[in-house]
């Protein structure tokens, strides 16, 4: 197996280096973005109440930009259930029509959110931190989609089953806003599934440039 594969953090909001890290920024935020590094950008939904057209200008035009998102919904957040789907839903129209991935913020809106991900078959979605049942993993894999583990996913045994099942051609692996290194975490996931970690490390790197790159599989 080839040592030129590297760790592919799939969601953070730091850039600490020693992987390919998918810098995650907010489309409200005027920042502009590091350069030579990968990035996501889009309207999380506590953010669903504000503003949406220049933030959606950015995502729209931005030629730079490698996934949309974080965007989606949230069960827990104060900002408007209907605003929150109106605009994910127009981030996932921009998503098909630039043909760019999704990355997916779900808190207890699982439900809503598969039946959203049902007009948008184009889209392949990663839902980022993903926490829940095995039969949602199965529900999301088999719709097309991708499930992102961090170590605080790794907290919930419900979690931990769905991750033994899930596919790892599906599999990605993030810090997300931990400042546990992206390798502690790839370790983590290759302990739990029984995985070795090398593997693991190739597998996932292929995913990435499979669906960011469309570039063939590295053996």
């Amino acid at each position: 197996m080839s040592r030129a594969a590297v760790y592919v953090d799939i969601h953070t909001h730091r850039i600490a280096g020693g992987a390919i890290e998918m810098l995650s920024l907010n489309a409200l935020d005027p920042a502009p973005a590091p350069i030579h590094v990968p990035y996501s950008c889009g309207i999380h939904p506590w953010d669903a109440d504000k503003v949406w057209e220049q933030a959606s200008a950015r995502i729209a035009t931005d030629a730079r930009l490698s996934a949309i998102g974080e965007c989606g919904l949230d069960n827990i957040c104060p900002a408007s259930k209907p605003r929150q789907r109106e605009i994910f839903i127009r981030q996932l129209e921009i998503a098909n029509r630039r043909r760019l991935p999704v990355i997916i913020h779900c808190v207890r809106a699982f439900e809503q959110t598969m039946e959203i991900l049902k007009g948008f078959t184009n889209v392949t979605a990663i839902f980022h931190g993903f926490i829940g049942s095995p039969q949602q993993a199965r529900r999301a894999v088999d719709h097309g989609c991708c499930l992102s583990f961090s170590m605080r996913s790794l907290r919930s045994p419900r979690t931990v089953e769905a991750l033994g099942q899930t596919p790892t051609d599906r599999l990605f692996i993030e810090t997300d806003d931990s400042p546990d290194p992206i390798a502690q975490t790839y370790a983590a996931v290759a302990h739990t599934i029984g995985c070795d970690p090398e593997v693991l490390e190739t597998t996932i790197y292929n995913n990435f440039n499979r669906i960011f790159n469309g570039n063939a599989s590295m053996e």
